[in-house]
């Protein structure tokens, strides 16, 4: 039974931490969208990976690097990189 609580509420986060990543591509630039719609299905994917440490960014999460122009600009090269198979 406790197995089965830790169990649901592992899922209950996993599921907010979907709907948080997702919220965040509203703030995502026109730029880095389409690059990363070139590389993954959806945009659950791609909001998952922008909120993630991104070895590409020195572990950095991309959503951080973003803040910038610059960070914009290095996060789309990046994924329409990987999209291609470019090597980084």
């Amino acid at each position: 039974r406790n197995q089965r609580r830790r169990l649901q509420r592992a899922i209950e986060a996993k599921v907010r931490h979907y709907e948080r990543c997702l919220a965040q591509l509203g703030r995502v630039s026109p730029e880095v969208y389409e690059a990363g719609m070139e590389l993954f299905e959806s945009e659950e994917a791609l909001a998952q990976w922008l909120s993630e440490p991104a070895p590409s960014l020195g572990g950095r999460d991309p959503l951080r690097v973003m803040a910038s122009k610059k960070g914009r600009s290095e996060v789309a090269r990046i994924l329409r990189a990987l999209a291609h198979g470019t090597y980084l």
